[in-house]
């Protein structure tokens, strides 16, 4: 049994391993990553998927954003070597976010770009004062906020003020216990609870957060 289970294993291993081995890229992809080819059999599995992965979505891009791409690869080269070693600090915990979190720092770039001159200033003057755990803070507050806007955003217009105020005079604690119960809910009797909740008056629904759920 051992033995099989050995054989089972190697052979599913050499399977995932064998997705990346040189001669099973195409020709566009071995032409990119020609630079690679000598030390390849000693690349592991993931420095391989990397590189494939980046292979395949440069072959996918556009002309014009591989010319973003190049434009950008130029200019972080020109960039002095600790600022270039920052970027990349920065870049390796961005992929150890959550997906949630990932896709929250992409909106606020966004919209951040939106803003003047003078905004960003004051903005980044602002950000650069707090310390580590502040920031850390201020995203998981723009987080709730922004996941807070879109589920209310999901019930009638007319229901919409009320429902950020019912959640406001919440105290923090009720409204943390109501917001992890509200996540394990499907869509259908998460709707219906808050809409119950909605029609309780403030003493009945601090009871019932602080009793019931």
């Amino acid at each position: 049994m051992r033995i099989i289970l050995f054989s089972l294993f190697i052979t599913f291993s050499n399977a995932i391993y064998a997705q990346y081995d040189w001669q099973d890229l195409d020709h566009k992809q071995q032409n990119l990553l020609l630079p690679f080819q000598s030390q390849w059999p000693t690349l592991d599995l993931q420095a391989r998927e990397k590189l494939v992965i980046n292979t395949n979505k440069w072959l996918t891009m556009t002309p014009f954003e591989k010319k973003q791409s190049r434009q950008k690869l130029n200019r972080f080269k020109q960039l002095p070597i600790e600022e270039q070693q920052r970027i990349k600090d920065r870049t390796e915990k961005f992929k150890k976010l959550s997906v949630a979190e990932q896709r929250q720092l992409i909106n606020a770039r966004k919209q951040f770009q939106q803003l003047s001159p003078e905004q960003k200033r004051r903005v980044k003057n602002k950000y650069n004062q707090l310390k580590p755990q502040q920031k850390r803070k201020k995203l998981r507050q723009h987080m709730r906020k922004k996941q807070g806007m879109r589920f209310v955003n999901e019930f009638d217009i007319e229901k919409r003020q009320p429902l950020i105020k019912m959640f406001r005079n919440l105290s923090d604690g009720n409204r943390s216990k109501l917001r992890r119960y509200l996540m394990n809910l499907l869509p259908k009797p998460r709707h219906a609870l808050v809409l119950e909740l909605l029609e309780m008056s403030d003493i009945d629904r601090r009871y019932y957060i602080e009793t019931v759920l």
